[in-house]
């Protein structure tokens, strides 16, 4: 998806605004949802392929521009999927594409957005979300994935399935589209225009940032945007 349409969806994610105390049955009605049998069905499991704990109350934003707020929602990271949960409690899977979702979190009201349209890249596809940790001229994205192994005991007639969720950074640059972030944060100036390279470089060594730290990642990313 172009870089102007994000711009567009940071600045004004309300274009369109589905409204009202049936805000979770008009969603039901356009998200097309599809009912999901459930995830352990074949297999027993350990941990969740779900990006949150529970469903938790979330603003999404539709291709086409159409918003919907307080819709208890999750992502199935094994299938990049944006679930939902229908007021009887029943799982469903969003049909319709989703560019945007603001989650709340259920516990401490957090806001956390994420993002979805981007080009293929590793194991990641277009359907896959990325949580926004820094926007401006460059976006700072993270990815979750979940990863998973199977084992049978000798007395057992399905497997047990182990989730773990595995986090990468990524950054989408105007020119050049989403790019994997370096493992060593010295190397990210190397992605930019050689006069905030150097900038970069100095704030670096300046304010003694440490690489995969993604509070000193957010950092170094702020600042290059406010240049």
């Amino acid at each position: 998806m172009k870089f102007a349409i994000y711009l567009i969806l940071l600045l004004a994610p309300s274009i369109i605004n589905a409204q009202g105390p049936s805000e979770i049955n008009f969603f039901m009605r356009d998200a097309n949802g599809r009912i999901l049998d459930g995830f352990t069905k074949n297999y027993k499991m350990e941990g969740s392929p779900l990006l949150l704990k529970d469903f938790c109350n979330a603003s999404i934003v539709s291709t086409r521009g159409k918003s919907y707020n307080n819709i208890p929602a999750n992502i199935n990271l094994e299938t990049s999927e944006l679930i939902f949960q229908s007021p009887d409690s029943q799982v469903m899977a969003v049909n319709i594409p989703v560019s945007r979702v603001v989650f709340k979190d259920c516990e401490t009201n957090e806001k956390k957005v994420f993002l979805s349209g981007f080009s293929p890249i590793d194991r990641l596809t277009e359907r896959s979300f990325y949580q926004l940790l820094d926007s401006a001229t460059v976006l700072l994205l993270k990815s979750y994935q979940s990863n998973f192994s199977e084992s049978r005991g000798y007395s057992e007639s399905i497997p047990t399935r182990v989730y773990e969720q595995t986090t990468a950074y990524y950054v989408f640059l105007p020119a050049q589209g989403l790019v994997k972030i370096p493992r060593s944060i010295s190397d990210i100036p190397g992605l930019f225009e050689k006069e905030k390279k150097d900038k970069l470089n100095s704030y670096i060594r300046t304010n003694q940032l440490k690489s995969r730290n993604e509070a000193d990642l957010t950092r170094l990313f702020s600042y290059y945007n406010s240049l």
